[in-house]
């Protein structure tokens, strides 16, 4: 966690280049990522939210059945797919509400309402699809997906196709004899409709479910966690372990040959080594997931207890899982009446696991810094600017990107009330949610404060709130290496006054990265212990990004050789084709975000060595391809500009 770095954004404009020629280009937004930010102190004491809370109803216009693209300026276009006015979507880590089947399916989900009341009694699963070789989704839902009241749901499919929908029982009066959790199962025949809807007790109320899916050919397994929340327990402490809210595992095994899911063989189950030692409380929504064949992996942690995870190289069985510290909390176990005069760099709770085509387990987290210099039960936070990657082999953290500087003052800050439009998170970055490709690149979206974009006297809400966008980068190396994050939802930094959260991404990525997250035009949710603003129509949005790491390929054209020198570049770089024949090209620069920020010569080339001088005098700093093509075929590959 001691990397510190800067990150640079460009907003391209296009321009025609021949040999010998100079770019002519608009200047871009230089854009840095500290990793330090300005601090903001923080207040304890807020909670997770359940849902239940009751208050007065309002009036609200009900939002209307059609399909629409945002209205927003972006880089890539932006389908409106669902809405809701319950817009927590989750209070730390964001679970996987998209998939995608193998043919290219795609289905999406969210926790939905379109009541303006706190009883909210329409809460459930929004869910749209998107037929395997079609671009259309079905119709934005009017009503949730499953016949009772939930929330917090999850997604993955079986072998057979079938979707299952894990989600937390959120009917009043919930009590430990009650049903705890709800598992939702539909067809590939009839996605819209529910083939099956399980009420799954455990002896416990658990909520803010986590689940993920494999198989071994014989049998589909699903795997979730969750955690337990009672009030009516006190202070709802698993007398075994001595931890509050503790996070549990449960595994359902079924035959591929038979329609399951919901035959749980495990249930409640420990993770080794998860006690009161190193951790004092299990949090809301603090903990990830992810399978992969035999393999299960469970991240889990909060701001004052370990960041561990947690593996099975044995579909979950019991017993089978071992403890790795991912980062241990100096002063574990905590406890109120500690006290502490440093400051430190802790986990946040925002965890995206994912396992790689190799078998590799990743990690992705923000962070934020705490100190405490009283015996009282509350300390202070303080706002950090990062997102890390850990993986499993090297056991090595390596930052990836953060917030931007875009008042170019050195340093990331926070408006006057950041506080009161957080999302259980302090981080001025955070929220990740990861994906991995067939050759093992890994992905990685996340939210971000614009420093120049917050709420004003006309926005309807208090002064001096940050809106958030969404931020992308990806690595070729395994993690090691990060390509330089963009701003994928507001690619010129503006202040457009609408706020993206809560993103999350396909586990698998084909030649694109499929998203969706929750807009709306206000930071912060109505629905939290923090209210930041009355009731809003929160939109679900879907965007396809280009892989653009897919384009640095080993195949393409025969005879041709291409290469750029030097790279990185700072000032000047110089382009050599070679080629066995004449040939009719293109030649073209872009940036990540797939903008053509030159054209370096199109037409005839002449067989031989060719060179291209090209001024890099105003293009900013960050990550380019060049790219080669002739007859349908390319040669792309990667440029540094480093100034």
């Amino acid at each position: 966690m001691k990397k510190l770095f800067t990150l640079l954004v460009v907003a391209a404009v296009p321009a025609v280049l021949s040999a010998q020629s100079v770019i002519t280009q608009i200047p871009g937004k230089k854009v840095n990522f500290p990793k330090t930010a300005k601090f903001v102190d923080g207040v304890v004491g807020s909670k997770a939210i359940a849902g239940n809370e009751i208050m007065p109803a309002k009036t609200y216009p009900k939002k209307t059945n059609k399909m629409q693209t945002s209205k927003r300026s972006a880089a890539f276009e932006q389908t409106v797919i669902g809405g809701s006015t319950y817009d927590l979507q989750t209070n730390r880590s964001v679970c996987r509400r998209i998939i995608m089947h193998p043919d290219g399916e795609l289905s999406a989900i969210w926790t939905y309402s379109l009541q303006a009341n706190e009883n909210f009694t329409d809460r459930g699963t929004g869910f749209v699809n998107r037929p395997a070789g079609s671009t259309t989704w079905t119709d934005v839902p009017e009503k949730r997906f499953e016949p009772r009241r939930c929330g917090w749901p999850n997604i993955t499919f079986d072998t057979k196709g079938d979707e299952m929908i894990v989600s937390h029982n959120a009917e009043p009066g919930t009590t430990a004899a009650d049903t705890s959790f709800t598992l939702v199962r539909n067809t590939k025949e009839d996605r819209l409709k529910v083939k099956r809807f399980t009420p799954l007790g455990s002896g416990r109320p658990v909520i803010w479910n986590r689940s993920a899916s494999s198989t071994d050919g014989t049998n589909d397994y699903l795997y979730v966690i969750n955690n337990w929340n009672n009030a009516s327990n006190g202070d709802y402490k698993e007398p075994a372990t001595g931890i509050t809210s503790m996070v549990y595992f449960q595994r359902a095994v079924n035959s591929v040959s038979q329609a399951g899911g919901e035959s749980f063989v495990d249930t409640m189950i420990f993770l080794p080594g998860y006690d009161s030692t190193r951790f004092d409380a299990g949090g809301g929504d603090s903990y990830s997931i992810d399978a992969k064949d035999s393999i299960v992996a469970i991240v889990l942690g909060h701001e004052t207890s370990d960041m561990a995870l947690f593996v099975s190289n044995k579909y979950g069985a019991p017993g089978t899982f071992s403890k790795v510290t991912i980062d241990s909390f100096k002063y574990a176990p905590w406890k109120n009446i500690s006290t502490y005069g440093d400051t430190l760099e802790v986990n946040e709770g925002d965890f995206s696991v994912v396992i790689g085509t190799d078998n590799n387990v990743h990690v992705f987290y923000s962070t934020v810094f705490i100190t405490k210099d009283t015996l009282s039960a509350n300390y202070s936070i303080l706002a950090s600017n990062s997102i890390y990657h850990w993986d499993l082999a090297s056991k090595t953290i390596t930052e990836v990107g953060g917030a931007p500087d875009l008042d170019g003052d050195g340093a990331v800050s926070g408006g006057s009330d950041y506080n009161n439009a957080r999302y259980g998170c302090y981080s001025y970055a955070n929220h990740p949610t990861s994906g991995v490709d067939a050759n093992n690149n890994l992905y990685v979206v996340y939210a971000g404060i614009s420093e120049i974009d917050t709420t004003d006297e006309n926005a309807g809400t208090a002064i001096g709130r940050n809106y958030a966008d969404l931020f992308y980068s990806y690595s070729t190396d395994g993690g090691a290496t990060w390509s330089i994050p963009q701003n994928i939802t507001n690619p010129n930094g503006d202040a457009n006054q609408l706020e993206d959260q809560f993103p999350s991404m396909t586990k698998n990525v084909d030649n694109s990265i499929h998203l969706i997250w929750q807009q709306d035009n206000e930071p912060g949710t109505h629905v939290g212990a923090v209210t930041a603003h009355d009731f809003t129509d929160n939109l679900i949005i879907y965007t396809e990004i280009p892989a653009f790491v897919g384009l640095d390929n080993k195949s393409g054209l025969q005879g041709v050789a291409i290469n750029a020198y030097p790279n990185p570049a700072t000032n000047q770089v110089t382009f050599v084709t070679n080629t066995d024949k004449n040939m009719n090209v293109e030649f073209s620069m872009v940036n990540l975000l797939g903008q053509e920020v030159a054209k370096i010569t199109k037409g005839n080339l002449a067989e031989g060595t060719n060179s291209f001088n090209v001024s890099l005098e105003r293009i900013p700093s960050g990550v380019y391809f060049y790219s080669f093509t002739s007859n349908g075929k390319s040669i792309t590959k990667k440029l540094v500009v480093s100034k």
